[in-house]
């Protein structure tokens, strides 16, 4: 079948794309034809990742506020008569596409996948016929978590039929991925390293774990990787506590899997997650995970790796220390996270997602 996926841009900064630059391989091995536009350019990109594999890339627009713009519907309409299913990722492309396909009179089917559990939409009482008008357009609406399900339900419509289908990773990638040599990062071998990979957005609250990290002996480092708009806010805080020589910001990384092998212990504090990627991608590295108990992380992380309550950095401190010195421990979080890793293999993924496109299309 020929399947299009729109998202707002392709960016290695978004979750949502990092998941689908891992599903398209996938499709494509399945036999399907796989492409995907994107309203606005945010470097850097996946394109040459999926190019290689006979993906087609189209942009539609330039400048952030260019995904907001209503000329998004026109420039959508032809494509989507080209397709069997179009499958959209994130707001607005969520409102554009259903409104192109009405103008269009285009007969591809429509599949959304719902990536997190918040959005700046909710409790807007007069966006509500709206989304509910959107949503009901869409042949089939996916969401990553029974969490996401649940927000779905209580904010848009309690009557919506939702499938649930987690997220995947490509295990292979992070089990067997070789670590970097430590001296080359400047962080010493005796360090015991945490790692946090997440954009720097409030959503992310970074800022727990440095708490946590000055409430720890010196031997203890943090590596972040990411970019976004509270990193400023966070290196401030690093020079003010003086924890300069423990931190280090690593910015926009395509190495991940490698940089997860340098590490000891993976955290996410988040505190909310639609899903928790990266706390899967830290379990097929082989790393115990610690992650803030909030709706998304917990289906994740809950009976393998270790939950803290959201925000409690002095409970952050001591489960860290807790791994740390109790090898016997550690060693128990690190095999349950690897057999739950394996759970979210990308080709489980990509099965569920071609059986729910081939239901719409016999329907």
């Amino acid at each position: 079948m020929k399947i299009l996926h729109v998202i707002n841009h392709f960016s290695v900064t978004s979750g949502a794309a990092r998941l689908l630059a891992s599903l398209i391989p996938c499709q494509i091995e399945q036999g399907h034809q796989v492409d995907v536009v994107a309203l606005i350019e945010y470097p850097p990109l996946y394109v040459a990742e999926v190019e290689k594999y006979g993906c087609h890339y189209t942009l539609l627009g330039k400048g952030d506020k260019g995904k907001y713009s209503f000329s998004n519907v026109w420039k959508l309409m032809p494509y989507l008569r080209k397709y069997d299913v179009v499958h959209v990722h994130l707001f607005p492309s969520l409102y554009w596409v259903v409104i192109a396909k009405m103008l269009s009179n285009a007969t591809c089917k429509l599949v959304v996948t719902e990536h997190s559990t918040l959005n700046n939409r909710q409790g807007k009482w007069y966006l509500k016929p709206l989304e509910r008008f959107v949503y009901r357009h869409y042949d089939r609406i996916i969401a990553i978590s029974n969490s996401v399900k649940e927000y779905l339900h209580m904010f848009v419509s309690p009557t919506l039929a939702i499938d649930v289908i987690a997220n995947g990773i490509s295990l292979d990638s992070f089990q067997h991925a070789k670590p970097i040599s430590r001296k080359d990062l400047g962080i010493a071998e005796n360090a015991i390293l945490l790692i946090q990979v997440a954009g720097f957005r409030p959503q992310k609250d970074q800022l727990t774990l440095l708490k946590a990290l000055r409430r720890l002996p010196e031997k203890y480092h943090v590596m972040f990787v990411g970019i976004g708009d509270t990193l400023q806010r966070h290196q401030d805080r690093v020079k003010e506590w003086g924890l300069e020589k423990r931190v280090c910001f690593m910015g926009l990384r395509q190495d991940i899997p490698t940089l997860l092998k340098t590490s000891d212990i993976v955290v996410m504090s988040s505190h909310f997650e639609g899903f928790g990627l990266a706390a899967v991608e830290g379990m097929a590295a082989g790393k115990p995970v610690i992650a803030s108990d909030v709706p998304g992380l917990k289906e994740v992380v809950q009976g393998a790796g270790i939950l803290f309550p959201v925000h409690d950095d002095e409970v952050l401190a001591n489960e860290i220390m807790h791994l740390s010195q109790d090898k016997i421990y550690a060693d128990k979080i690190t095999e349950q996270c690897l057999k739950r890793a394996r759970k979210y293999d990308i080709r489980i993924m990509a099965a569920k997602y071609e059986a729910v496109y081939k239901r719409i299309l016999i329907n």
